[in-house]
């Protein structure tokens, strides 16, 4: 970690405060992500652009606008 950056909180008590444990209906991740660095950002990013590429959501709205 850089001098005189501060963490907020390990990914573990971050998943708690936000109750992804009791999310089951959608995907969800919790990823270590630096505001000052930028380390953990792409990670998180092409997390995310695979999952709306993979929802049941997208899917049903790429098939409706195909018509």
């Amino acid at each position: 970690m850089a001098a005189g950056t501060r963490c907020c909180g390990g990914v573990a008590q971050v998943a708690q405060a936000f109750g992804v444990s009791v999310v089951h209906n959608r995907p969800s991740k919790v990823v270590p992500v630096c505001a000052y660095t930028g380390q953990g950002l792409r990670e998180s990013v092409e997390w995310l652009i695979q999952a709306i590429k993979t929802s049941s959501r997208a899917q049903r709205l790429r098939i409706k606008h195909a018509r």
